[in-house]
Parts: C-alpha cells; sequence; structure tokens
C-alpha cells in the first residue's frame, strides 16, 4: 500500500546501528520506515513533554 505522505529519506551510515534498528522493526512487525517514525514520534513527543508543545506556523 503505497503513502500520499511525501518521502524522507533518512541515511545511516552505521551498518550496526541501522541492523540494530531493523532488528527492532522485525520483532515489532514493522517496516524499517515506520519503526523509524515511531522512534521520531516519541523522541517529539519526549521533547514536547519536557519544553512544551511546539508551535508551528501553517
Amino acid at each position: 500500500m503505497s503513502s500520499k505522505l511525501p518521502p524522507i529519506t533518512v541515511r545511516i551510515k552505521d551498518d550496526i546501528l541501522r541492523a540494530k534498528l531493523q532488528y527492532l522493526a522485525d520483532n515489532h512487525d514493522r517496516s524499517l520506515s515506520k519503526e523509524v517514525g515511531l522512534i521520531v514520534k516519541r523522541y517529539v513527543d519526549a521533547y514536547e513533554e519536557k519544553y512544551g508543545t511546539i508551535k508551528l506556523d501553517e
């Protein structure tokens, strides 16, 4: 199933880190892309919890 979201490319030069991310994705029955997206969401949520909501000009 294709997504209508704009693609974001992430380059991970560290082969061991990439393999570990793939391991996590496999264990959670997710694609690598979905796993990285979840990690980023958790990071943003933690940031906003500590510093407040990020306000965006739309």
